[in-house]
């Protein structure tokens, strides 16, 4: 198809964010980073077409923020603030 670009694919899994940052974030965002989560706001009820860009903790309640962080678990936590830091040479 002319005039389509590809889809972007991402070629590393985010980490998992602290649950305040995850309150910040809003709901589009959430799920283009994090997939694994529409299940759990579909369940929640979540209309996340016409809900999407606000921002988590103003839709969900903490029950319901606390689920997805918890879906989120299998994803590495890295320190942010040392994730571009260059590895001690020996």
């Amino acid at each position: 198809m002319e005039g389509r670009r590809p889809a972007l694919r991402r070629t590393q899994v985010l980490p998992r964010p602290p649950l305040a940052e995850l309150s910040a974030m809003p709901l589009h965002v959430i799920l283009a980073d994090f997939p694994e989560t529409l299940g759990e706001l579909k369940r929640e009820g979540v209309e996340v077409a016409e809900l999407g860009g606000r921002r988590a903790a103003a839709v969900l309640g903490e029950s319901t923020l606390a689920a997805i962080h918890a879906r989120l678990e299998w994803r590495e936590e890295t320190d942010r603030a040392t994730d571009d830091a260059e590895p001690e040479s020996r």
